[in-house]
């Protein structure tokens, strides 16, 4: 790994907005389980491993959405006042967060509470601040963008080594000591999660590390021999999910755990795809119409982000299911269908003032 250089955002970054739409695709993809209802709880089958094989595969998206936000809100030709900060970027999430954490527990009032209304006034009351399955990321955002007056000052300060310092620590709190915490073997995670605990390392700990690491490996040269190293890394941990997760789990009745976002395996897997976007696909050259069309629904992710959940449960609750034909093919068939469904929708909602600003 070589000097810094600068990046510049001022211009559409083509790659990264292909990035957003496929890793909002992804997103639906690991959700759409919210529509099986024949779930194989764990036993193997065809059905089961292409369920497992697609929600691996799709696992780099949330970790790709946080490196391409590391990669425009670090930039150093980017200055971000904390009133600006606050009143644009942070304003939104909190709006966007409340707004559908409403239309959540509203919807999910009628299906999930009782008949009386007193009934389903309390669980409204209950759960809309609660959020959704998914919307633990807008808090995460939230809180990582809190920490950029200070984390942008550090970024512009500190030296290369110390740098990757940084980033060597929160890659080991953030994922390595999580990861021996949760291995079966005797005493020795225990120990590992004793001292994690006492230390309070928090400083290292986090979704900042995806959000540093994006930005580092766009804004830093990064030499061949690490770029081989890391999509070897990324290989070996897509093939580690894939045994454990289809073949292992099910075979063997275990139930060990491959799809955290701070395993290592997802880790290097979801280094490996941005890499790729950043050092192959950027370097394509793309018709103006594509351009054009992937902008447009770059700008509609956050919004597809938001309620695709709701149409899933929509089209579950009309019995929509993945059992119309094999999940290989079902789960593609209804996650395109909500991806298309979602986009039309927060497209009009992008019309009317205000609520396109603040809500999708």
């Amino acid at each position: 790994m070589g000097n810094s250089k600068n990046i510049t955002t001022s211009n559409r970054l083509i790659h990264y907005d292909l990035m957003r739409v496929l890793a909002c695709f992804c997103v639906i993809v690991i959700h759409i389980g919210i529509c099986d209802d024949n779930p194989t709880n764990g036993a193997f089958s065809i059905d089961s491993s292409f369920s497992s094989l697609y929600s691996i595969v799709a696992r780099w998206a949330v970790p790709c959405f946080l490196m391409v936000s590391g990669v425009m809100f670090l930039d150093k030709n980017k200055n971000i006042p904390i009133k600006k900060l606050y009143g644009k970027y942070i304003l939104r999430l909190a709006v966007s967060y409340v707004f559908w954490s409403c239309i959540y527990a509203l919807y999910n009032s009628f299906y999930d509470a009782g008949d009386s209304f007193i009934e389903k006034f309390k669980y409204f009351a209950s759960y809309c601040l609660s959020g959704e399955l998914h919307t633990w990321y807008i808090l995460v955002t939230i809180g990582i963008y809190m920490t950029l007056p200070i984390i942008k000052h550090l970024i512009n300060t500190l030296d290369e080594k110390k740098l990757r310092y940084w980033i060597l620590m929160m890659f080991i709190f953030f994922s390595i000591v999580p990861f021996v915490s949760s291995l079966s073997i005797p005493m020795f995670p225990g120990y590992v999660a004793y001292i994690n605990k006492y230390m309070e390392l928090y400083f290292f700990a986090g979704y900042m590390f995806y959000f540093v690491m994006g930005y580092y490996l766009v804004s830093h040269d990064i030499s061949a021999k690490i770029k081989k190293c890391i999509y070897s890394l990324s290989v070996v941990g897509f093939v580690y999910s894939v045994v454990v997760l289809c073949l292992f789990n099910p075979l063997f009745g275990l139930k060990i755990g491959v799809l955290g976002y701070s395993n290592p395996n997802i880790v290097f897997m979801s280094m490996g795809v941005f890499l790729f976007f950043t050092d192959v696909v950027s370097k394509h050259k793309f018709s103006n119409k594509f351009k054009r069309v992937i902008t447009s629904l770059s700008g509609l992710t956050y919004g597809i982000y938001l309620i695709h959940v709701l149409i899933l449960k929509v089209l579950h609750n009309m019995e929509v299911s993945l059992s119309f034909c094999a999940k290989s093919v079902s789960i593609l068939i209804v996650s395109l269908i909500t991806f298309i469904f979602a986009a039309i929708i927060v497209y009009i909602m992008k019309k009317v003032p205000l609520v396109g600003k603040y809500l999708c």
